[in-house]
């Protein structure tokens, strides 16, 4: 609806002019495309885990991207609805069976279990559950495939001895076809504004996104998150390892700008 559409380049617009970093939008239809490609691959690179091309100013650019995207009036609804009481904290579990078709990606995935054990063992993370007693999943359970994790979902109990919660609904009657973007926006909208946040940015861009979004807060330059905020990722291998750690899965704590 062009209401909708131009609420939207509004806040865009209101929300950029407090940051040089993106450029301002005209509501309407366009008239030309113009490409921009160095602007485009400063996301870009800035998005993915490559250490070479991740800098301070370029997370904050990206998390500016996201923050100036509010999503539709009936998407926020539905994230707000689905929603645990505060506080809550949320984990991302990328445990899709679409990550069959993709060999890397599947001998990276780390099960419900691992990961669920791995926050347990996390003397940082459990400071920051502290009083958290729910904890919300980022997941589509419909499309998780594996016995083991379908079997600890079910369980409904989490790490330290949290109650797990799922967006849940029929969004296919709601949003048709757009069902599983929506889906991903409503886990976005939630696991941005969690208590704390568990992913592994290095299977997931999504991830990689909240990552840089919890880390900068509401700051307009790039310097240390103040205060420190519960952002997490687990991940294989040794990249980010804590020094002294052993070699294998492990948890890397953010406590400012990645």
């Amino acid at each position: 609806d062009e209401w909708l559409v131009t609420a939207q380049v509004r806040h865009w617009n209101q929300y950029v002019s407090k940051h040089g970093g993106l450029p301002y939008l005209v509501p309407g239809p366009p008239t030309s495309s113009i490409r921009t490609p160095g602007f485009e691959n400063l996301l870009f690179l800035n998005t993915f885990s490559q250490p070479q091309t991740q800098n301070p100013s370029g997370t904050l650019r990206v998390a500016h991207f996201h923050r100036a995207l509010r999503p539709a009036p009936d998407v926020l609804a539905a994230a707000a609805a689905a929603a645990p009481k505060k506080p809550y904290g949320a984990v991302h579990l990328r445990l899709e069976k679409d990550l069959d078709e993709y060999r890397a990606f599947k001998r990276a995935r780390l099960g419900a279990k691992t990961t669920f054990d791995e926050m347990e063992n996390t003397a940082s993370l459990r400071a920051c559950a502290q009083g958290v007693e729910r904890l919300f999943v980022a997941v589509a359970v419909d499309e998780v495939s594996n016995a083991e994790d379908k079997a600890y979902l079910a369980q409904k109990r989490g790490p330290f001895d949290s109650a797990l919660a799922f967006h849940g609904g029929n969004l296919s009657a709601r949003f048709g076809a757009a069902a599983l973007v929506v889906g991903a926006m409503i886990d976005m909208e939630i696991c941005a504004d969690a208590a704390y946040f568990v992913g592994y940015a290095g299977l997931s861009t999504f991830d990689r996104a909240l990552v840089d979004v919890r880390a900068t807060r509401d700051q307009w330059t790039a310097g240390l998150a103040v205060p420190g905020n519960c952002t997490f990722t687990i991940r294989r291998g040794d990249v980010g390892k804590p020094a002294g750690a052993p070699s294998g899965v492990h948890v890397h704590h953010f406590t400012s700008l990645p």
